[in-house]
């Protein structure tokens, strides 16, 4: 029983941690980005059309031009997996200096990384240890894929950011099991 309650406990930090760590990390605003909401959603009449995604990505109904509703454009109206992936999307490129091209490929990863682990998360039938073991390899995953697509000195970056990441989540779980330890009755 005291087992699964610290199996539980520690699941939960960490599907804490990564949550407030992104979060916090991405709150900052990208250097020169507007700020949300000063930008038209719709470009004026006669202005180029931003550019087609990859054909091999496939795109969500809401990102297919008429399908989304009046106000969608704006990041509180985005699906959440969507609003965190372009947060750290901001949080990356402020970071690692992406190009345009490589926001657009490294976007779906995120998306992606972001709905696998809500769908973990929200699973019943996985017990807390396994929730943290499937995530943590959505993260080295997506990581993975991300890494094919950085150059030289942004990849030597993302690897610290990673590597910050990781020291982040191991003080947490060493935090969360010595409050279990000194919680839990001697004998």
């Amino acid at each position: 029983m005291r087992l699964s309650s610290l199996s539980l406990t520690l699941g939960a930090a960490l599907i804490c941690v990564l949550s407030a760590s992104a979060l916090r990390a991405q709150e900052q605003p990208a250097a020169g980005a507007p700020p949300p909401g000063a930008a038209s959603q719709t470009p004026p009449a006669g202005a180029p059309e931003a550019p087609a995604p990859a054909a091999n990505v496939p795109q969500p109904a809401y990102a297919q031009p008429g399908n989304a509703p009046p106000g969608y454009g704006q990041p509180e109206n985005l699906p959440p997996a969507q609003r965190q992936a372009q947060r750290q999307i901001s949080m990356l490129t402020r970071r690692l200096g992406l190009t345009p091209g490589q926001q657009s490929q490294i976007e779906p990863i995120l998306v992606n990384r972001q709905r696998l682990i809500a769908s973990i998360r929200h699973d019943p039938t996985l017990v807390p240890w396994q929730k943290r073991v499937k995530v943590q390899k959505v993260f080295r995953d997506s990581d993975g894929e991300i890494e094919t697509l950085l150059n030289g000195p942004q990849l030597r970056r993302y690897q610290r950011i990673v590597s910050e990441r990781l020291a982040r989540q191991r003080k947490m779980q060493q935090q969360m099991q010595q409050q279990q330890m000194g919680a839990s009755p001697m004998g």
